[in-house]
């Protein structure tokens, strides 16, 4: 039995040994790449930058099963589904690397908040994005920078993601929920995130002000895929909105409203991520089984 070092990125520089695993010798050989993913995923930006570090790639070592939706056993399914000698990467969410963990498959993963893998899964690495813990400082630039109450600013989060939404709502005292998931079809969005805004603006105060002052937007997978990114945005209209990640700039045809919007969590943008992430699916094809578990440094708050 060959023993596994997996070490993890504290963030504050320092490497920790996260476990030692015993890998079976059948899982040595990896020479395929198997992405399983929540969103869409072929076809789009992050599919395009991963390619990038992945480097070239045969049609047959190359698999993706995306728009699985956020179903664990769905998503289980998948991952014991790929070709032999695969690794498997699991993106678009907690949930994908909630599947990969309860399998045997070896995997990295990119993950919006932080997990740890069972000691029996075969975990070799990927990076934390860290978001559900980025509130806190999203929270205190909007009260110090625009001077937005913590108290009145609300949570939109998706609710067919319960395992990641549900560490979101911890610090916030009004939290909207939006239903989306591969079943949705693109011309729901628009009138589903519609719905929600109006919900954020029937809460008022006695003299029938407006008791919410901003709205945080979560890091959920189908939030940032670039179509319903648009729609979110367009919703929101001129709301101040804080939003996740700079893709909401970049990405897609819609940006964020000047003067009533905040790009506001990672340092790096989801494209070059989803970059790094196929660095690292490259070190596994060259015989690494240790890649290391990357936590997403916050970035600047960038005001719009």
């Amino acid at each position: 039995m060959k023993k596994i070092r997996i070490e993890i990125d504290s963030g504050s520089g320092d490497n920790e040994l996260l476990q030692s695993k015993s890998a079976p010798s059948a899982l040595v050989g990896i020479s395929k790449i198997c992405v399983v993913s929540v969103m869409p995923f072929s076809n789009t930006a992050f599919e395009n930058k991963f390619k990038v570090g992945l480097g070239p790639i045969t049609g047959a070592n190359y698999q993706v099963k995306d728009n699985i939706g956020y179903d664990l056993t769905a998503l289980q399914n998948a991952v014991n589904q790929a070709a032999a000698n695969s690794l498997v990467v699991a993106v678009g969410g907690l949930a994908a690397a909630m599947a990969a963990d309860n399998t045997t498959v070896p995997y990295i993963a990119l993950t919006g908040a932080d997990f740890t893998p069972s000691s029996s899964s075969s975990f070799w690495g990927g990076i934390s994005l860290n978001a559900a813990t980025l509130h806190s400082e999203q929270l205190r630039h909007l009260h110090f920078r625009h001077g937005k109450n913590p108290a009145k600013t609300c949570l939109l989060y998706n609710s067919a993601n319960p395992n990641f939404s549900n560490r979101e709502k911890a610090l916030f005292s009004f939290s909207q929920a939006v239903n989306i998931d591969q079943t949705t079809s693109a011309g729901a969005v628009d009138g589903l995130f519609n719905a929600a805004f109006a919900a954020i603006d029937a809460h008022t105060n006695p003299d029938g002000s407006a008791a919410i002052e901003a709205i945080i937007a979560s890091a959920d997978a189908f939030f940032t895929f670039p179509a319903y990114k648009d729609s979110l945005i367009t919703q929101a209209g001129n709301r101040y909105m804080v939003y996740p990640f700079n893709d909401y700039r970049t990405q897609g045809n819609v940006q964020p409203a000047g003067g009533s919007s905040t790009i506001h969590g990672p340092r790096r943008s989801l494209v070059e991520i989803y970059l790094k992430l196929g660095l690292k699916a490259k070190a596994v094809l060259k015989g690494s089984t240790n890649t290391g578990w990357d936590k997403e440094p916050l970035g600047d708050a960038l005001d719009q």
